[in-house]
């Protein structure tokens, strides 16, 4: 597996075609994905992510990457940052996760967020980051809120009507 970003805890790695089932399975668990815009995802849908993540990732050298225990080697989500919707044709870059539910509220979330802002910030040239959440997703918002990010409001986006949060490279302040 190829090293993205390396926490304390957590391994961001590129993904790969070797944790596509990994991904399923993460992917088709409606808590999950409940504050997503898609809904649980088929094997078809999972597959059409594949087809776009690999070759943005091998274009940008970032996107939606695989997080791994440390510890352990176990596969317990996604994080990563790119272009909105993985759209390069269109200069925002937003920061996305997920996690498996027993991974839930234990810090992962927010570990992984800093890291990828730390990592956007020093290597993208880029002055703001943005993330989209459901409005009932409090859990997510604690995260961005507690990483520096702010609610900018409501917008309708590539995903849909979603509260749209930020945080720009001053605000970065460790």
């Amino acid at each position: 597996m190829t090293k993205f970003i390396k926490t304390k805890r957590l391994t961001i790695c590129y993904t790969e075609p070797s944790h596509f089932e990994d991904i399923l399975q993460l992917r088709s668990d409606p808590d999950v994905q409940r504050f997503t815009t898609q809904g649980p995802q088929s094997r078809e849908d999972v597959e059409r992510f594949m087809e776009t993540i690999l070759p943005y990732q091998q274009k940008h050298g970032h996107g939606m990457g695989s997080v791994f225990l440390n510890d352990s080697g176990k596969f317990i989500g996604q994080a990563g940052i790119f272009h909105i919707g993985h759209y390069d044709l269109q200069p925002e870059i937003e920061i996305g996760y997920r996690f498996h539910k027993k991974y839930w509220g234990q810090g992962y979330a927010t570990e992984v967020t800093k890291a990828l802002v730390d990592w956007g910030f020093k290597r993208l040239h880029i002055n703001t980051i943005v993330s989209f959440v459901e409005p009932e997703n409090i859990a997510s918002k604690r995260v961005l809120e507690k990483c520096g990010f702010q609610l900018i409001g409501l917008e309708k986006c590539y995903y849909g009507l979603l509260e749209r949060y930020e945080i720009t490279k001053m605000e970065n302040v460790e």
